[in-house]
């Protein structure tokens, strides 16, 4: 059964432009409100400028100048109902305390198939439907 979103607004900032491209538009074609960015500063500037509420924020860990913890951090005030899911090349032992203090919900591992990402977002946005899924969750 394919997982459906219901319209709701997920931002993906990854530094590799193609790859937030390609993610974003694979979640469109399931629903959901969707926008990419490739560069973590042209994010952070444009989503603080808006009042527009985001549902979901997926962000890679490592991107120059501007980490996705930072990220993560510097929009939190805004979007305090902010939801993360943080993807990561290089799952680091420091990098899960880290996370878990910005509030950031799971983290997945580089690269991420595209059913795993489906199912990630489904289980965040729809936790009633999706009861398993606890306070966090690491995916290798």
């Amino acid at each position: 059964m394919p997982i459906l979103g219901r319209n709701e607004r997920v931002v993906i900032v990854d530094d590799e432009e193609n790859l937030a491209r390609r993610q974003a538009a694979f979640l469109h074609s399931l629903g959901y409100q969707t926008q990419a960015f490739g560069d973590a500063f042209q994010a952070r500037d444009a989503l603080l400028g808006e009042g527009a509420p985001i549902d979901l924020l997926i962000t890679d860990f490592n991107m120059p100048g501007l980490s996705g913890v930072e990220l993560v951090q510097a929009l939190r005030p805004h979007h305090p109902r902010l939801q993360v899911i943080l993807c990561t090349g290089l799952l680091d032992g420091g990098l899960p305390q880290a996370a878990d203090s910005a509030g950031i919900q799971v983290l997945l591992t580089k690269p991420v198939p595209s059913d795993a990402l489906a199912k990630t977002v489904d289980e965040i946005l729809h936790p009633q439907v999706n009861s398993s899924l606890g306070p966090s969750l690491v995916l290798e």
